[in-house]
């Protein structure tokens, strides 16, 4: 079994009447946080979807933990967190935190566990008032809190968020990034965006431009700049 964390081998998703996008091959063999960018329409949630075991590709596979999203998404849910656009799940009528325990039981994460990854979250993203509220009655903001805490709650190797910020207000979206960058020292964390905030935050970018998918790296141009390019890997 391939050790990387994630390997992706020309992976292209056709939806018959339009192309979405190709890939090389592109290998991830430690933990970072990866911006995925591209434009509107360019397959960045398709692509997170796939990755996520929540749809299949029309062409190769992608290989997470040595797992095969075409044959194996059954072993691959448990060891990833995901939040993506649109995503549903959340049960209306219970609290914040009774979805927040279901969510963590499924995973077999200790109550003791929860609790402090719970508290912990709440430093960081506007969850306090929803814990003990229906989650109908959050905001759009605090409903998107509460899917990216339940994307980390079991403490995921491999974590795929799609505009993770979006409806979040300006401070809760930079202390979420900032813990972004902390824990991508132990977890590979993909996210795609439109900021450029997200984007400057990482040296690493994965592109989708012209249909095709690209893995680049951002290095210094000179010690006395603050310029940056971007490079294939291959060529650093």
């Amino acid at each position: 079994m391939n050790s990387a964390l994630l390997r992706i081998e020309y992976l292209g998703r056709d939806f018959g009447y339009r192309k979405v996008f190709d890939s090389g091959i592109i290998e991830v063999n430690s933990p970072r946080w990866i911006a995925l960018c591209g434009p509107n329409g360019s397959g960045k949630t398709t692509l997170i979807r796939i990755l996520s075991t929540l749809c299949l590709p029309t062409a190769g596979d992608a290989k997470i933990l040595g797992y095969s999203v075409v044959k194996q998404s059954e072993k691959i849910k448990p060891l990833i967190g995901a939040s993506l656009v649109g995503e549903g799940g959340f049960f209306k009528k219970l609290t914040g935190h009774e979805n927040l325990k279901i969510f963590g039981g499924l995973r077999a994460v200790s109550s003791k566990d929860l609790e402090s990854q719970i508290e912990r979250w709440m430093q960081v993203l506007p969850i306090r008032e929803t814990l003990d509220r229906p989650y109908g009655l959050a905001s759009s903001g605090q409903k998107q809190a509460l899917h990216l805490v339940r994307a980390f709650i079991h403490s995921p190797k491999i974590v795929f968020l799609d505009e993770p910020t979006r409806s979040l207000d300006t401070l809760s979206a930079d202390r979420f990034l900032s813990e972004c960058r902390r824990l991508a020292k132990n977890t590979l964390v993909i996210s795609s965006t439109h900021r450029a905030a997200e984007k400057s935050m990482t040296p690493y970018s994965w592109v989708i431009e012209k249909q095709f998918l690209s893995s680049l790296v951002k290095k210094v141009v000179s010690p006395h700049s603050d310029s940056r390019v971007w490079v294939s890997p291959e060529s650093i």
